[in-house]
């Protein structure tokens, strides 16, 4: 019976640290802001809500929402929409990757376990944010780190499911070149990244877009069409 008994602890233990999914929740919101299930419809958010994989979180003007996943925090910033593509925990480690279609977070990420690293990645149609414990802001455009090092990788990311797999349906930024696109440009704190594209127009002249609306969660225009993008550059200011 004992043997048993122990058995089965050992089982559970092995189950608990093997993988298992953990949960990221709404709180602390503010005007307006709505989720959308994957195939589902708009409907208001509430506080304590779980927010389920492939669920969008959209906020108004002068909106916000906080979704925490353990000891680690996001601020969904007004004017935002962002999806929760993955979602795991594994021995105390969180893998989580969220994809930023429009706006801005702030973000907070902790261990669960002290001594752990923490997988996190923030993806955009124009660059991806990848970092393991750490404080950020970040739009797609405009990265500033406030504690750890973050990893900026410009260029259309291939946007993470559960499991590993990639999603399908996604619209974005294409054939970016980047003396850095293997392996991104590392931000350590105190230090601002801007990411600027450059295209060229139909009369053959040549234009930029420049990121300093955009860290504001103003979009400068648009961003061009996918044909006249050419190029990218990386700034990295700040200590």
């Amino acid at each position: 019976m004992k043997k048993l008994a122990a058995s089965i602890l050992a089982i559970l233990i092995f189950a608990s640290t093997a993988g298992a999914a953990t949960q990221a929740v709404l709180s602390g919101l503010k005007g307006k802001v709505e989720v959308k299930p994957d195939g589902g419809a708009w409907t208001a958010a509430t506080n304590g809500m779980t927010v389920d994989l492939k669920t969008t979180i959209s906020t108004g003007f002068d909106s916000t929402a906080t979704i925490l996943i353990d000891k680690s925090k996001i601020v969904v910033k007004p004017l935002t929409r962002l999806t929760l593509d993955k979602l795991f925990e594994q021995s105390g480690s969180v893998s989580a990757t969220m994809f930023l279609r429009v706006g801005a977070v702030q973000a907070s990420v902790k261990a669960t376990v002290p001594g752990t690293p923490q997988d996190y990645k923030v993806q955009s149609p124009y660059s991806t944010a990848s970092v393991r414990g750490t404080e950020f802001g970040f739009d797609g455009f405009y990265l500033r780190v406030s504690e750890g090092v973050v990893v900026l990788v410009p260029g259309r990311p291939t946007r993470e499911a559960e499991g590993g797999g990639a999603t399908s349906g996604f619209e974005g930024a294409t054939n970016i070149d980047s003396a850095n696109a293997a392996n991104g440009v590392a931000v350590s704190p105190g230090q601002e990244a801007s990411l600027q594209l450059f295209f060229a127009l139909d009369t053959g002249a040549h234009a930029t877009q420049g990121t300093g609306e955009a860290a504001t969660g103003r979009a400068p225009g648009g961003p061009p069409p996918e044909a006249a993008r050419s190029g990218i550059v990386i700034t990295v200011t700040g200590p």
